[in-house]
């Protein structure tokens, strides 16, 4: 017989087609048929954060040292397996997989352009919409972000040239700085420094930095290569060239100003340099991070600009979790990086992460670090049914040892520790304790059993990542303290070296009226030992400064 559908039913099958439908291309991009079209020309992203991971080959000190290739990524190109090395405490060696799951993860091959177009292009369509869009870059030291995002910017500046082209009395400008500690410096002139300051608004401007209005891309390669040569690197224990800095460069679509016919009257304000602005984006070079166990050879700067990242690092993670939960507060206040980059995460705006991870054996620690705060990001659900077994490297003998265990533990009734029997013994667990796993990241040891349950290792895990964030939270405590101190130190010694030259006049005039004839001697001594006794006052008191700041460094 004929199936009849209420209206109601059929109200509700279109509302999800329309659900499900891609979003349209802004109204904003939409040009004729015969404009420059530039390369990315696709929909809009429908999540506000993208988390990559981009694995680059083993360098030649790794290949000296002859290190294993550790990471696989999958062949979905979503999902990879770290192998990580263990030993038992019979020096049994085993191998505990941990396999994660991103937007994408690129493997050795792939190319910046292929990056490119899988990360940024489809951000550009926001941009011209008048959003705003963020890349960061984000690894351990020496896991080659910088060689990640080097290249994207002039290939994204070579799109918006193409994109401008097509439109009428629109002007890209570009300004490149960096946050090294709790200072901003601008790389396009001459290392100047500025601040930050909120308006009534609650809209934050970098007061002081200059835009550069560009051309062509050779003027942005230009001002690139020079901002480049003038960022703070340094050498620490696991890279000979680390960026110490976090490098933002800007580019700004912004509406040509209106000159009224007839010009402007000398009585007049002249016209303005820039126009309104309709579109951002910031590509963000993060400064690497290192663990405190990996500074033990470098002095005390290096360390404390190591506790400065890791608190800024720590603060942007918050902030692109927030921006992804959609919720109402987003802590930008946790540090400079964050502050500035506060129209990123407020408005219409996405961003992007691109993770980079070294896939050596020395770097597995570190790179399970930037994998765990990848996925710490974007906490995604993982597609159980396309999840299959990975090889792993192990050794066949402990391996046929474990399993010739295993089967004879598996004909027996597991007890527990009360001696009762165990209702869920070990390989034998419930479809509903599997449903409790959790999805974040999965860890298959192999050569050694986990016998904690699903729901305890769960928490447990929890409690480590809290701890882990409890003890940085304390160590930027401590760096507040001490940035603060030194900058009271370095306004004191300034004013004493005033207070010095000035005091230096002063005896200068005092030995030229002495030397005139009639002077008085004793108002010769009597001035002079007042200016001595000023002189050691002011001494003392830059000493004691300086000795609470000497011990603040100590405790360091």
């Amino acid at each position: 017989g004929l199936c009849t559908t209420s209206p109601e039913i059929v109200q509700k099958r279109v509302s999800e087609r329309e659900k499900q439908a891609p979003v349209p291309y802004p109204a904003a991009v939409s040009r004729s048929a015969n404009a420059h079209q530039p390369t990315a020309v696709a929909k809009a992203p429908d999540a506000k954060i993208k988390v990559c991971v981009r694995k680059r080959p083993l360098n030649k000190r790794e290949r000296d040292r002859r290190d294993d290739d550790i990471m696989e990524v999958h062949s979905n190109q979503r999902s990879l397996t770290v192998h990580e090395p263990k030993q038992k405490v019979d020096l049994t060696k085993y191998t505990e997989r941990h396999e994660l799951h991103f937007d994408h993860v690129f493997d050795v091959n792939i190319s910046n352009n292929e990056i490119y177009d899988t990360t940024i292009a489809p951000m550009l369509p926001v941009i011209y919409a008048g959003g705003r869009a963020s890349c960061f870059a984000f690894g351990q030291t020496g896991s080659g972000k910088t060689y990640t995002m080097n290249p994207l910017p002039p290939r994204c500046a070579n799109d918006l040239f193409d994109y401008v082209a097509g439109q009428e009395n629109m002007d890209i400008t570009v300004s490149v700085y960096e946050i090294y500690g709790s200072k901003i410096f601008d790389l396009l002139n001459a290392r100047n420094s500025i601040v930050i300051r909120e308006d009534g608004k609650k809209n934050v401007n970098v007061v002081g930095l200059q835009e550069k209005k560009v051309k062509g891309i050779e003027e942005v390669e230009q001002y690139l290569t020079h901002a480049a040569s003038v960022r703070s690197t340094g050498c620490t224990g696991a890279n000979s060239e680390s960026s110490r800095s976090h490098c933002i460069t800007n580019f700004t679509l912004r509406m040509a100003p209106v000159v009224k016919r007839g010009g402007f009257r000398s009585n007049r304000a002249p016209p303005p340099e820039f126009g309104k602005v309709v579109g951002k984006i910031s590509f963000i070079d993060l400064a690497g991070s290192e663990r405190g166990a990996d500074t033990y050879d470098n002095n005390k700067q290096t360390r404390m600009e190591g506790a400065q990242i890791n608190k800024s690092l720590l603060a942007l993670k918050e902030c692109i979790r927030a921006l992804d939960q959609n919720s109402k507060h987003i802590p930008f206040r946790g540090s400079k990086l964050t502050e500035v980059l506060r129209e990123s995460f407020t408005g219409h705006s996405v961003s992007v992460m691109i993770a980079n991870i070294s896939p050596s054996t020395s770097c597995c620690e570190n790179s399970l670090n930037t994998l765990r705060y990848a996925d710490r990001v974007k906490e995604m659900k993982r597609d159980r049914s396309s999840s299959s077994v990975m090889p792993v490297r192990e050794s066949r003998q402990s391996v046929s040892k474990y399993h010739s265990n295993q089967e004879g533990r598996q004909s027996k009734q597991i007890l527990s520790s009360s001696g009762q029997p165990n209702p869920n013994p070990i390989g034998m667990g419930s479809k509903a304790d599997e449903a409790k796993k959790p999805p974040r990241s999965r860890r298959v040891s192999v050569g050694r059993p986990e016998w904690k349950h699903p729901e305890i290792q769960t928490e447990s895990n929890k409690e480590n990542c809290f701890d882990a964030e409890e003890s940085g939270k304390k160590s930027s405590g401590t760096a507040e303290k001490v940035d603060y101190e030194e900058e009271i130190v370095i306004a004191a010694h300034k004013q004493l070296i005033e207070e010095t030259m000035e005091f230096v006049r002063k005896e200068m005039k005092l030995l030229a009226d002495v030397d005139q004839p009639g002077s008085s001697i004793e108002k010769y001594v009597s001035d002079l030992r007042q200016l001595l006794s000023k002189r050691a006052n002011g001494i003392s008191s830059f000493e004691s400064k300086l000795a609470s700041f000497e011990t603040s460094l100590q405790n360091k």
